[in-house]
């Protein structure tokens, strides 16, 4: 059996445009928990019917988990508990569970961009999306999975805090929380390993290399390059791609 969710995933949800085609016997169905039972899929749950109006944009997400509490179901939305991830831990970091830490010096805040705790997490996203070719098009919510934390998650994390008056007391801004990684990392206070970018080998990257470092994203990847013009023997290390890569002691 396909849920409502599960057929939704086949219309090319990836970007807001994506209507990939969905064959179906009659495009004048409403919905696809009617679709479900025309075409003999088993019965439709209360929360198959919750999924759909998200979907549909019959429903806010907001609204589909308060009537999924009403009715005794588990939230749409799944989160682990946080009390089963200790990311302070852990012996190695990624560069944004250090800059984060260094930003706020908070469990939580650690917590929030650790892969392996948000790769079990889901969050409601926008979506334009049609069933079939040339069917019409609807606006609704679907569940994604949470991507890999970058340093970028962090500066919207700190946009979103600062217009909404959320900043906690005492922190201080991702650029400058970055700035302390560095020279901690310069200074050999701190170790932090990468995958170089041609040998696909994990290597130590020295501490008088982070002068000359800067990071940027690609492809939802942290990754520190030379700023300036380097030997093609050295070449730019990627630090999300196989996991931790700064050997931080949060003190």
């Amino acid at each position: 059996m396909l849920s409502s969710q599960q057929q939704a995933a086949k219309c090319g949800l990836g970007s807001s445009k994506g209507y990939a085609p969905l064959e179906r016997p009659d495009a004048s169905i409403a919905n696809e928990s009617q679709h479900q039972r025309l075409i003999g899929f088993m019965e439709v749950t209360p929360r198959d019917e919750l999924f759909d109006a998200v979907h549909y944009g019959r429903m806010t997400p907001e609204e589909a988990e308060a009537a999924a509490k009403r009715l005794g179901c588990a939230a749409l939305a799944q989160s682990p508990d946080p009390s089963l991830f200790n990311p302070m831990g852990e012996t190695w970091w990624t560069l944004p569970m250090a800059v984060a830490w260094i930003a706020r010096r908070t469990h939580a805040d650690v917590l929030d961009v650790w892969d392996r705790y948000r790769l079990e997490c889901s969050d409601w996203h926008f979506r334009e999306w049609r069933l079939g070719c040339d069917g019409p098009v609807h606006n609704g919510h679907f569940l994604e999975s949470r991507k890999a934390a970058t340093i970028w998650t962090l500066d919207i994390s700190e946009i979103y805090c600062s217009a909404h008056g959320a900043t906690p007391v005492g922190a201080i801004s991702v650029r400058d929380a970055k700035a302390k990684l560095w020279k901690a990392l310069g200074e050999n206070a701190l170790r932090a390993t990468g995958i170089n970018t041609e040998s696909r080998q994990r290597v130590e990257i020295a501490d008088y290399e982070w002068r000359d470092l800067e990071d940027i994203e690609e492809n939802g990847h942290d990754v520190v390059r030379a700023r300036v013009a380097r030997p093609s023997s050295s070449p730019p290390i990627s630090h999300s791609e196989s996991g931790p890569v700064c050997s931080a002691t949060p003190r």
